[in-house]
This record gives C-alpha cells, structure tokens and sequence, in this order.
C-alpha cells in the first residue's frame, strides 16, 4: 500500500505553490466536492495547490460517461417522483467531472431552502435546480453574482410557493419571504455585536416591495413567475433608512447594499469549506473581494476561501464532520455502488439530510448535530447497504489478516484513518475467520464497513 505523501503540513506558512500531496488533494476534494475517486485524485496530486484551485473554478460541469440511473429497471424520471427527483441529482453529483460545481449547488439549495413538504411541486424543484447549478458552474458562467441570483430566486415558481411571495399582494402584504430574505438568506439577524441588523418596519417595508408576483402555469412544464401590476403595491416604502418605490429588485439592491451582506455571505460560505471560523481580518479581506466594484461575484470569493490556508487546517486529523448527503455520495463513490433504489434516499432521510426537505426555512443545523445515536446507525447502515450493491472483492486465497485490512483500506481508495484505528482494526481483522471464501469475504465485508461506519469515515 502506498504512503500518504505530505500527510502533515510543511513546515513555514502554506502558499499557492504548494505541491499537493494526498492528504491535501483528499482534503480539497472532500470540502469541495463529495470525497475523491481514483481519477480525481490522480489529477490533483503533484499539481500546485493555486492550479487545483484555479482548475475547480474555472472548469465547466460536464457528466462523465454513465449508464443512465435507473430505478426498478426503468430509467430515472425526475419529475415522476420524490425520489427519483432526488436520484438523479445524485447520479449527477457522483458522475460530474468537476465536482465543485455540484457541491457549490448543493450549497446554495441549502441557504436558499425550498421544501417539497410545502407545496413546492416535482416541476418547481426541479427548475430550481436547474437556476442554483447555473450559479455554481463558474466556469460557464464566470460573472453570476450573488445579486443576480437574489433576484432569480425571489422571482421564482419555487420561492413564490415556498414563503408565499404569491399571496403577497397590495393591501395584503405576507412578510414571509421578506423576513427570511434578511434573516437568513442576505443579512443576519444581527451583526457580531448584537446590533439588530434589521427592524419590524423594514421587514414589513420590504414585503411591499416584494408584493406583485404570481407564478404563470399556463405551459406546465416550464412554469415561470410573472409581474402582475394590479397585484403590486407601488407606493414608496422606507427600508433601510432608504425611501422610495421599492419593487423586488430595488429593494433587494438595498439590501444587498447594508455592508454586514459581504461579511455574512463570506461567513456562510467559508462555513461550507472551512471548519475553524475565519479570524476578522480574514473576513475584511474576503468581503473586500466579494465586493469588489459592486458585483457581488461568487466566483473570486469562492476561489479566495479555497486558496486560504485555514482549508488544510489539521491536516493529519480531518476536524469537519460531513454532512449526510456528502458522506453518502462518499460511500457511494468508495464502494462504487450502483444507485439503485428508494432505500439510498430513505437512508439519507434516516441520517437527516434529503435534498429538498429541510427541516424548516433556517435549513440544517449541521456540525456534531449530524451525529445522533440514530443518525450514527443509520450511517453505519448506508454503508453496509452500498456495500451489498456493489461489486464483491475477488477472493484471496491464503489471505493473512493483516493483508486483509490492506486491501479493504485500499479497495476503499486509502480514505483517512489514525493510526489507533488501523491498530484496532487489524486486531479485528486478526479475529475474523479466513479459512473459506465466503470467510474472506464476509471479513473483507465488515472491514469495508467498519472502515466506512466508523469513527473516522465521518470526518473530511
């Protein structure tokens, strides 16, 4: 079995020319995609650390060649139900040659929540999709800013059903949408001080501004919101300590424009990569280029979290708990399962993270709240169940114990473990019978899985 290369930090501060090891490659690929496959990892080992960076940026999303995803032998339909909608986003986030891009989509489902429990439609979510990958494929589209999509996203089928942005008319203002879009989605509730960022009358304010907008059914498919006039409430509002006839997009340019937007969007996503929080100089420096000529880019934020030496912070000891569906794309992709059935979403379900079903508008919690007795035994379960679907290890006769944990570590991909769990399951495997070919088997099974399940496997 090959060594880990550069499995701690050099010595002396960490810069953009670093060469990655593996280690460091794992590192990105986790926190930036979805855990590392043999190609993938192949293409970012040896490579400079700013040219890994550059090339999760700066290349276009593109499916790698797959058998179409199927369920009960028919080929997946998204719009046919909830779980063959969620399927085949994550046949696309396992078969994607750029990983970030689905990772940066999966990001943005989560701060800009929709619920498929609130109304929203199979038709609706899956358009939504569609509008969140556009704004992570920053390859093919270097200049999506955050301002464009707060506007895409208000004006969508999606939101419009979700916080009920379609209810909200002249003289009957509904401040759903308008409070979350600050509290959650632009601002925060308050600064790091304490100050409110935001007020009862600004929350109301902006729900007139807000008002006017329907969602047009009249081609099913391709269902659209629509500006309504007669619905809009075109008065002059006062959000922000700003007058004037705020509609939609106005309004959100003023709110986008409350400099505490930068520092919480920087914090957001630096939370998705980066497990120790930013110090605030690094914060200042961030948002500086967040904000640079009033674009709100995503991309240059993006790549300047990824290029932060805080990303290969313990390296030697990975300190970032992986959220449900990021582990479960892991599992997937280590064992190479097939994603065959209802039970894969029923699973993420069990650990507490189904794409699409946020337990409420704030979205998941995160951090040690991944790890519940049940969520850890339904993790351990996703792993054995992947198993079990996909390709058995070929037999080795006369196989040693300690041969054994090699190649289950390495039929794995070399995931991270200490050096006390190695130690312990090499006693494991010294344990377990070997005489037979299904006792070797069924060793390389529960290794495969304990490896997974276990401890370790649930960090990044």
């Amino acid at each position: 079995m090959s060594r880990r290369r550069l499995s701690r930090p050099p010595a002396g501060p960490l810069r953009p020319s670093l060469r990655l090891g593996e280690a460091h490659a794992d590192r990105l690929l986790w926190r930036a995609g979805f855990g590392p496959s043999a190609d993938e990892r192949k293409r970012l080992v040896g490579r400079r650390w700013l040219d890994a960076v550059n090339w999760l940026t700066r290349t276009p999303a593109v499916k790698t060649p797959a058998p179409p995803p199927m369920r009960l032998g028919v080929p997946i339909d998204p719009l046919a139900s909830e779980t063959e909608l969620v399927l085949d986003w994550l046949d696309r986030m396992r078969h994607t040659t750029n990983p970030l891009v689905e990772r940066l989509t999966f990001f943005w489902s989560k701060h800009w929540t929709i619920s498929l429990d609130d109304g929203v439609t199979l038709t609706f979510a899956h358009q939504y999709g569609k509008l969140l990958h556009r704004f992570a494929d920053l390859a093919t589209y270097p200049d999506a800013s955050f301002r464009e999509l707060a506007y895409l996203v208000g004006e969508s089928p999606a939101m419009l059903k979700y916080l009920d942005g379609e209810s909200n008319i002249v003289g009957r203002p509904n401040e759903n949408y308008g409070r979350e879009f600050m509290e959650l989605f632009c601002l925060g509730v308050t600064d790091p001080q304490g100050v409110p960022n935001y007020s009862e009358r600004d929350v109301g304010e902006l729900a007139r501004a807000f008002s006017g907008w329907r969602i047009d059914l009249t081609d099913p498919a391709t269902p659209v919101g629509r500006f309504d006039p007669t619905r809009f409430d075109a008065g002059v509002k006062e959000i922000l300590g700003q007058s004037g006839a705020f509609d939609l997009r106005t309004a959100t340019d003023v709110v986008l424009a409350r400099p505490i937007h930068a520092d919480f969007i920087v914090r957001q996503l630096w939370s998705e990569f980066i497990f120790q929080p930013p110090a605030e100089e690094t914060v200042a420096k961030l948002a500086a280029t967040y904000t640079a000529g009033g674009r709100l880019l995503i991309r240059p934020l993006v790549r300047a979290i990824l290029l932060r030496p805080e990303i290969f912070e313990s390296i030697g000891e990975p300190n970032m708990i992986k959220p449900p569906v990021v582990y479960g794309l892991g599992v997937v992709k280590a064992t190479r399962a097939s994603l065959l059935d209802v039970w894969q979403t029923v699973g993420l379900r069990r650990m507490g993270q189904l794409p699409f079903n946020p337990p409420n508008v704030a979205g998941w919690e995160g951090g040690a709240s991944w790890l519940t007795t049940t969520s850890a035994q339904a993790r351990f379960d996703f792993a054995i169940r992947c198993l079990h679907v996909a390709p058995a290890p070929p037999d080795e006769a006369g196989e040693t114990a300690a041969a054994a944990f090699r190649r289950a570590h390495t039929g794995l991909g070399r995931p991270w473990l200490a050096e006390g769990s190695k130690a312990i399951l090499r006693a494991a495997a010294a344990q377990m019978a070997g005489g037979t070919p299904a006792q070797r088997l069924g060793r390389q099974y529960a290794l495969r899985a304990l490896i997974l399940g276990g401890p370790d496997g649930q960090v990044m």
